[in-house]
């Protein structure tokens, strides 16, 4: 599998895993951060920048249409610590 596929599904499971614990509503922030500062050789800032935004969106796909749907049924934004 290649880094950008598991780099989307981590950040996918992450943002299902913050639906279930609001506490984990920072974590797509945090893998994001991680993926961007990671120390490989070789790795360029182009490509960690790129691993960052799929992290991004992945957690983004996943916690999205939930704040949508809340935000329709209650009239204002419900974050996801809002239980």
């Amino acid at each position: 599998m290649s880094t950008a596929v598991t780099s989307t599904l981590v950040a996918a499971l992450a943002g299902c895993t913050a639906l279930v614990r609001p506490i984990a509503a920072l974590l797509g922030g945090l893998l994001a951060l991680l993926a961007l500062l990671r120390a490989q050789p070789g790795c360029r800032r182009v490509l960690r920048a790129k691993a960052a935004g799929l992290v991004l969106a992945g957690w983004a796909l996943a916690v999205l249409p939930w704040e949508v749907w809340a935000t329709r049924q209650v009239g204002h934004i419900v974050f996801l610590s809002q239980g």
